[in-house]
């Protein structure tokens, strides 16, 4: 009888602590996600799928496992709990009209840090775009990509950045990125690259199609 007694009480003390553990992970994840921010979902218009018509892509982060917008970061937490705490939320990030091809990135994800319309590069009578993913890591080396739609979404082109000048910086992201691409010819940009711990010119060739 004193057996099961004291087996009641164990097992009402060990609920009781787990009842408890469980109020508080649920008091810490509501107050960080109360503090979670969502950025500003960035979208480009050009003639990126046809040359008669104007359309309009956006970036839209969301959980592939409930397909819901997601937060981009969360300011409670260091950050490599945000790195954990938002990778187990399983974000992809896309970029599209919604209604045809899309350009995706899953995985450690926070968003786009930069997105531009190029004008036509390659001489095909559609726009390019330009575009920086924003990956939840430690790196401060990222790549500048650009993207051509031709019969699904294509990158014809990179160079290499510092993730360190787009936030250090003072000015707009898009000066900053003015400074490092300039159009220098019909299907050319020069452009200053970010490559095993130098600056240099490099010139891009996109051909005709």
């Amino acid at each position: 009888m004193k057996s099961f007694i004291l087996f009641g009480l164990l097992f009402y003390f060990t609920s009781s602590l787990n009842i408890g553990e469980v109020m508080q992970e649920t008091y810490v994840l509501q107050q960080i996600e109360e503090q979670a921010e969502y950025w500003e979902q960035k979208s480009i218009s050009g003639h990126f799928f046809s040359a008669d018509e104007r359309d309009t892509i956006s970036e839209k982060l969301i959980s592939k496992n409930s397909g819901l917008r997601i937060p981009n970061f969360y300011d409670s937490i260091s950050y490599e709990e945000v790195v954990d705490y938002h990778t187990k939320k399983d974000p992809l990030l896309i970029l599209s009209d919604f209604n045809r091809d899309s350009i995706t990135c899953s995985g450690q994800i926070f968003g786009l840090y930069w997105l531009k319309n190029l004008g036509d590069l390659n001489g095909d009578g559609l726009d390019e775009i330009g575009l920086i993913f924003d990956y939840a890591d430690w790196s401060n080396i990222n790549s500048c990509a650009i993207y051509s739609h031709q019969e699904g979404w294509k990158m014809i082109g990179s160079f290499g950045i510092l993730e360190s000048d787009l936030y250090q910086s003072e000015k707009p992201i898009d000066e900053v990125m003015d400074s490092l691409i300039t159009r220098v010819g019909k299907n050319q940009l020069r452009v200053l690259e970010y490559d095993y711990g130098d600056r240099s010119e490099r010139v891009i060739d996109f051909l005709p199609n």
